[in-house]
């Protein structure tokens, strides 16, 4: 779904809560004074595989987005990321545009 041009604010726990495989856009929202968190992206949560491993998965991943140019540095101002965000797969998909957050 899209969610275009709303005042989300003052909500007891979260803002917005996107979950494991949710897709959809946020365009031109203003998501503000949430208790929790403004937004929640609960990706798909993978085997415990230590911290060093999964370090190390990230810094492949990111060497390799960075390589082909696809590495874009986003403001984690009042943004929760719970779990993995399984972009490889587009299993989680989420589009924030032009938001207030």
């Amino acid at each position: 779904p899209t969610v275009e041009g709303n005042k989300i604010r003052d909500q007891t726990r979260r803002g917005v809560l996107v979950c494991a495989r949710g897709q959809g856009s946020f365009i031109h929202n203003h998501i503000s004074n949430s208790g929790w968190s403004n937004v929640e992206v609960r990706g798909d949560t993978g085997a415990a595989a230590g911290p060093e491993i999964e370090a190390s998965e990230l810094n492949q991943k990111k060497k390799a987005y960075a390589s082909l140019g696809m590495l874009v540095p986003l403001s984690t101002d009042g943004v929760v990321i719970a779990g993995v965000l399984t972009d490889e797969s587009g299993a989680t998909s989420v589009t924030l545009r032009l938001n207030t957050i």
